[in-house]
């Protein structure tokens, strides 16, 4: 059993729900030990090999970095090293200026260039009682100067370069994957140390692999065909996929696949794609993508792409499916908060479609298949609207599953009331609050 630090994207709740199903549904691990704002730690059963490791952060949505935790130190002790307010403990300092923690990460070093980044990741976003701009430059400092006695010819650490763009408050003391990326910190002896301070303890890890931001970016804009609407994140298309319980080889359907964001992940993932939508233009741009995504990797992708109606998806697709992951139709877009009643309309609308095309799933998707999928929220002059769940799968055979289950939290019961999650949750929010329509995710299962 091993001890592994997740770094959390944006929708740290998300990315969590997502971890726990994905880590149980191959039996790797059954609860989360820790957890913040920012980052997940959880012990994993197996003892997978790096390549292994980083195929599982590249199957993850919602998490952006993977690290073997090497050392953990009591919370107090930082506080006392590195107040945000009071006087500093020099005994403090002095026992975490040791950094015993580099001779297991550094094994040969001797007459070695080195070069490295510590990066620190809070508990939530206002850290309060830690100084964090100086924890992470005296661990870059005490480790250079470990890395010298150890052997090394000359050593390099680098600090984040710019202001964090998520808020000119935020601390910038961690590296995005791109700078890790051009710096070649993943390539030995060099490496990225992550420093994340949860409640109690503080998890020194160092970084396996960090997700390919700038080849996602590439996928996104050289794709042939780019819908005029607001397309699903890749990150939230595999969080969808993990939600449905996929696995490589497995056949995946999306039955509202527009432009094929979804079923290009799935692609990358190894599975086989299956997509419908009514519009045409749609459907011919999925598969322009598709093609355009196997010529460019050189690999050749199992896809099918249908023109056609959702609600009569049994007539439309006659192979047996694995699972179904899709943002479906949402309803009309909106500038400005529709009424009460026109939510409503929408609401209902959408409702009958969701039922009708589950109804119609139930007899192509395998005994064992899940779905995941998203949900609208609308946020009308009168308040805040979304499907019923239960009107939704009345009559079908699904039921929904609920995400974040109590058992997968014995471990990690936070005091702060910032870090709290309500368990068993049968919906979660994906988008930013304050859009017209966000979206929520579920989880349904057959009963």
């Amino acid at each position: 059993m091993t001890r592994y630090v997740f770094v959390l994207g944006k929708n740290w709740m998300l990315g969590i729900a997502e971890l726990i199903v994905y880590l149980r549904d191959r039996n790797l691990a059954k609860e989360v030990l820790d957890y913040t704002r920012t980052t997940a730690i959880v012990d994993i059963q197996e003892d997978l090999k790096d390549v292994e490791l980083i195929d599982v952060l590249g199957a993850l949505g919602g998490s952006f970095k993977i690290a073997r935790v090497v050392s953990v130190y009591d919370r107090i002790l930082l506080e006392e090293a590195f107040p945000a307010k009071g006087k500093v403990q020099k005994q403090a300092r002095a026992l975490l200026q040791q950094v015993p923690w580099a001779k297991k990460t550094w094994k040969n070093v001797k007459n070695k260039k080195v070069k490295f980044a510590v990066s620190t990741y809070s508990t939530y976003a206002k850290q309060t009682t830690i100084d964090l701009r100086k924890l992470t430059m005296g661990f870059n400092e005490w480790t250079k100067q470990q890395l010298i006695r150890m052997g090394a010819r000359k050593v390099i650490y680098y600090v984040y370069e710019g202001p964090d763009k998520r808020g000119a408050k935020r601390p910038n003391v961690a590296l995005w994957p791109k700078s890790i990326a051009r710096h070649g910190l993943l390539s030995p002896p060099n490496a990225e140390i992550i420093m994340a301070i949860a409640e109690s303890s503080v998890y020194v890890a160092k970084t396996i692999g960090v997700y390919d931001a700038q080849l996602q970016r590439y996928r996104d804009e050289s794709r042939p065909y780019i819908s005029e609407e607001v397309s699903t994140s890749p990150k939230l298309c595999r969080a969808l996929l993990n939600f449905a319980g996929t696995r490589t080889g497995d056949t995946i359907l999306d039955p509202f696949c527009g432009s094929g964001t979804l079923l290009m992940e799935a692609a990358l993932l190894g599975m086989k794609c299956v997509g419908v939508d009514i519009d045409a233009n749609a459907a011919n741009g999925a598969k322009q993508n598709l093609r355009w995504l196997s010529r460019d990797l050189g690999e050749r992708m199992s896809f099918k792409i249908v023109k056609g109606d959702s609600q009569q998806i049994d007539e439309l697709i006659t192979e047996k499916i694995d699972a179904v992951a899709s943002e479906p139709e949402l309803g009309p877009v909106h500038k400005d908060r529709p009424t009460k009643e026109e939510a409503v309309r929408h609401i209902s609308e959408l409702t009958q479609l969701y039922r009708t095309v589950l109804l119609k799933i139930g007899k192509i998707l395998r005994s064992e298949g899940r779905i995941g999928m998203t949900i609208p929220v609308i946020n009308s002059k009168d308040g805040q609207l979304s499907i019923d769940l239960e009107e939704m799968t009345a009559g079908t055979e699904f039921h929904v599953l609920m995400m974040l289950p109590k058992e997968a939290f014995e471990s990690s019961i936070p005091k702060s009331k910032q870090l709290k999650i309500t368990p068993d949750r049968p919906v979660l929010p994906e988008r930013k609050r304050g859009q017209v329509v966000e979206r929520g995710v579920v989880m349904l299962g057959r009963y």
